[in-house]
């Protein structure tokens, strides 16, 4: 039997081979993406997300543990293993995107400019803080619904996925206060450098 090392080895090694071809990967519907997933499936719970567009010098395989930070051990891992691929650059863990965003969950927009966000230290046996998010008012239950799952998301994307999984505890979400700054709230940009979040270079 394979040790986990050699496996990490074999899959770099095929996807090496196969990176030219690799690049003309356009939906998680497609063959090329299937066979990443089974061949990672071999390693571990791994997951992948592809980005960039092949109009780019290159693209980025982002290996993803969805959020489960017991998982990125093994991320990490499979990451250093990783030789200097021509046209790729590979990403332990979906990364911080520090930018304006615009996320739309299930018809629901949601932006990180009109986004409002405030911690609370965790209790003693918990380092990690709460983090209450300002949640729009909506008559329909659904479409609040919506909006709070894409801010979940939209903080996930802004900070990434180390961040938010590894610093962050639980996500409340509060009614919108007359006064934002003075309870305490401040915008995802600020979340972000409290969390000493950079870009990845």
């Amino acid at each position: 039997m394979n040790s986990r090392s050699e496996t990490i080895r074999f899959f770099w090694d095929w996807f090496q081979f196969h990176a030219p071809q690799l690049r003309g990967i356009r939906s998680s519907q497609s063959p090329e993406y299937a066979e990443i997933e089974r061949r990672l499936k071999k390693i571990g719970d791994v997951h992948f997300e592809i980005g960039g567009g092949p109009e780019k010098s290159d693209l980025e395989l982002v290996l993803t543990a969805h959020g489960n930070s017991d998982g990125f051990p093994l991320i990490d891992e499979i990451a250093a293993a990783a030789p200097r691929i021509e046209g790729w650059r590979i990403c332990a863990l979906k990364p911080p995107l520090l930018e304006n965003l615009k996320i739309v969950f299930e018809g629901q927009a949601v932006e990180s400019q009109r986004l409002w966000v405030r911690w609370a230290p965790g209790i003693p046996s918990e380092a990690r803080p709460t983090l209450f998010i300002c949640c729009e008012y909506f008559e329909e239950p659904r479409r609040a619904e919506a909006w709070a799952r894409g801010a979940w998301i939209l903080v996930e994307s802004y900070v990434g996925e180390r961040a938010f999984a590894s610093q962050l505890g639980e996500i409340e979400f509060v009614q919108r206060p007359a006064d934002l700054a003075g309870e305490g709230f401040f915008r995802v940009d600020e979340l972000a450098r409290r969390l000493g979040v950079h870009l990845i270079q």
